[in-house]
């Protein structure tokens, strides 16, 4: 993503906990000829660049910081006024989705792709944003429920693929209530 927003003009700084993604992220850049300032630092200690910015931006990282309420107090202090934050992230919403993924995944054959302590992103830690920032705002980009679930059960079967997908698009366009639960969602805060 810090590529894609250089190429587009932006002056990107770019964080990581690990030295492998900052050095991947700088192998990149260069590769695509632009440039960006990037450094191995834990996102709870962003205050310590000293430097305010007017966009921030993540994929699937939100729900890996904790403690998760330092985080939403420092980042606050390093976006100037007006300025917006937007992460994609999954979300903790659908207890059937969090059943599943406590109970079946790692067991009898389904793949586990996270660790131990991860937890997809909690309604408490939006709740942590909203009382850091003036506005907060969720949207679900698209529904994303039975390719889930199909991906970790039938992952040979590329004809349930297809109907699992399209029952998140008929759900999504046509049983907008279940929206709220998809696996997917934008969060987006200003300060």
């Amino acid at each position: 993503m810090s590529v894609f927003l250089a190429k587009h003009g932006g002056k990107v700084f770019s964080i990581d906990n690990a030295s492998n993604g900052i050095k991947d992220a700088l192998e990149l850049a260069k590769f695509n000829g632009v440039e960006i300032d990037a450094r191995v630092l834990d996102a709870c200690d962003v205050e310590k660049i000293g430097i305010k910015f007017d966009f921030v931006v993540g994929k699937f990282v939100l729900h890996h910081i904790e403690p998760f309420s330092d985080f939403a107090h420092n980042i606050k202090n390093c976006m100037n006024e007006g300025a917006i934050g937007l992460f994609y992230e999954n979300s903790s919403r659908n207890r059937m989705l969090i059943f599943f993924r406590n109970n079946l995944v790692g067991k009898f054959g389904v793949p586990k792709y996270g660790d131990a302590v991860e937890i997809p992103f909690e309604d408490s830690e939006i709740d942590m944003l909203r009382k850091n920032f003036s506005e907060v705002e969720i949207t679900i980009p698209r529904f994303v429920f039975f390719s889930m679930l199909g991906a970790y059960i039938f992952r040979k079967s590329k004809t349930l693929h297809k109907i699992f997908d399209w029952l998140d698009k008929v759900f999504y366009r046509h049983i907008k209530i279940f929206n709220k639960y998809s696996y997917h969602q934008i969060v987006k805060f200003k300060n």
